[in-house]
């Protein structure tokens, strides 16, 4: 028999648009749950080079206040079960966790290994 982890805290890293359209999701309507909403902000990408974009995602996400906001809850949070999530969980979410990964200690290539994981898996998440 599996054991329940109890989720005492969320962290949503989308953005207020996003949260409104999608919803804050089942878990985040619990009223055991706390709930907070860091948004990373994702620049325009419109007239960028396409071998750019992702360039600029990423020091636009490591600028954000949301960023500090998201790092210091999880650490807050430590030894209470915790999610963070964005959209799709490969951005936002990589940026977070290669952060708190490499804050605790883990070796870089284990980060880019944990981070390319996502990357390979993006379809059939999409899916």
């Amino acid at each position: 028999m599996r054991e329940t982890i109890a989720v005492k805290t969320i962290i949503d890293l989308r953005l207020l648009r996003e949260v409104n359209e999608e919803g804050r999701r089942p878990l985040a309507a619990d009223d055991g749950i706390t709930y907070i909403n860091a948004p990373l902000e994702m620049a325009s990408t419109e007239g960028v080079p396409p071998e750019e974009v992702l360039n600029l995602l990423y020091r636009q996400c490591l600028a954000s206040d949301s960023l500090v906001t998201a790092v210091k809850q999880i650490a807050e949070s430590a030894g209470t079960p915790t999610v963070f999530h964005c959209a799709a969980g490969k951005d936002r979410t990589g940026v977070v966790a290669a952060i708190v990964l490499g804050l605790l200690g883990v070796e870089e290539d284990a980060i880019v290994a944990d981070y390319m994981a996502s990357a390979a898996n993006m379809q059939r998440m999409v899916d």
